[in-house]
């Protein structure tokens, strides 16, 4: 199964910082069973949010770059996610190298923080990544700044 926990960039300084968003409906396979009275997110898909955010900063920055998440730190949950709640997901690179890449992130939804956590990632191999699923949203975010004149 693949979670596509993003729904699009809203602005990215590539390699450096990201903003997404993410709408959750009641409709989403998540919440049929957890919980089946009560859905909220689980705590590990929101730092799976927070990870693809910074992922999609690097490949955006570097595409022959692919991002896994190789260790979690510091992740803290603040409050929980609910259905019909629009999520906003920053996440700020602060160290990239040809190895490995370190990023921060939070979760917030109206102002108010709800996850955050740091994510350490390494890179696939670029005979592997070349197989894997096209980013539409990497690709929607270079289409749109394209067109802006921002590439």
């Amino acid at each position: 199964m693949l979670w596509y926990l993003l729904d699009r960039i809203t602005e990215c300084d590539p390699g450096k910082t990201i903003t997404a968003t993410k709408c959750f409906t009641r409709s989403e396979e998540i919440f049929q069973h957890h919980f089946v009275n009560y859905p909220i997110v689980p705590g590990v898909l929101q730092i799976e949010m927070i990870a693809q955010a910074g992922g999609k900063c690097i490949k955006v920055y570097d595409g022959q770059l692919a991002p896994a998440l190789a260790s979690v730190k510091k992740a803290k949950f603040y409050q929980s996610i609910f259905p019909g709640d629009k999520c906003e997901v920053k996440a700020q690179v602060i160290q990239l190298t040809s190895q490995y890449a370190l990023c921060t992130g939070t979760i917030t939804v109206d102002g108010k923080k709800k996850a955050s956590a740091e994510i350490l990632y390494s890179f696939l191999d670029p005979k592997v990544s070349s197989k894997l699923v096209p980013d539409e949203i990497v690709e929607e975010w270079k289409a749109k700044q394209k067109a802006l004149g921002k590439e």
